[in-house]
């Protein structure tokens, strides 16, 4: 029994065991340590009340209303001990939600950048194929008309390849033959 009563204790927090941030010891693990010291002291005012009311059973043969009032006093401590409890649970349960909130907005955060630069790399991309199919569609020698408007344009622009010195010389020599 004086076991578990031992290990039931929380420890104490050491100085050692904070660490250290930029400007100081880190805010919250200090208010944590500070909390693990004000538990401890709950818990050593309960097992002080139990100690007391046990102690004083042993010396005097207690009467019916100082049993009821030791009850009454572990009973108390017994009530604002769970309460300091129920108040850490609290307590530790909004900062958890707290910090997962925090890092939710972060990470919608970095979502959106990444979004954002995703969307860029699209468009991006989507330029640089326009201008690839458009040069490839310029470059392309065809005996045949070909377009070189950009696609979805309102206006279609087409190139026709024509050899003018060629034909130049073909009507100059019929020209040349029809005279001679």
């Amino acid at each position: 029994m004086a076991q578990e009563e031992r290990t039931a204790i929380t420890s104490l927090p050491r100085v050692e065991d904070l660490p250290i941030a930029e400007q100081g010891y880190d805010q919250q693990r200090v208010q944590d340590a500070f909390e693990a010291f004000r538990r401890h002291a709950v818990q050593l005012q309960a097992q002080l009340r139990v100690l007391q009311a046990a102690g004083q059973g042993a010396h005097v043969d207690p009467t019916g209303h100082a049993v009821r009032m030791d009850s009454l006093h572990l009973i108390r401590e017994a009530a604002e001990f769970a309460d300091v409890l129920e108040r850490d649970a609290q307590r530790a349960s909004a900062a958890q939600l707290s910090r997962t909130e925090q890092e939710v907005r972060g990470k919608q955060t970095d979502l959106g950048k990444r979004e954002s630069e995703i969307e860029r790399f699209r468009q991006e991309s989507e330029r640089q194929r326009a201008e690839i199919v458009n040069a490839a569609r310029n470059e392309a020698r065809a005996s045949d008309a070909r377009a070189i408007s950009a696609d979805g344009s309102d206006v279609t622009v087409l190139v026709v390849p024509t050899d003018e010195e060629w034909e130049i010389a073909r009507q100059a020599l019929a020209v040349v033959r029809g005279s001679a």
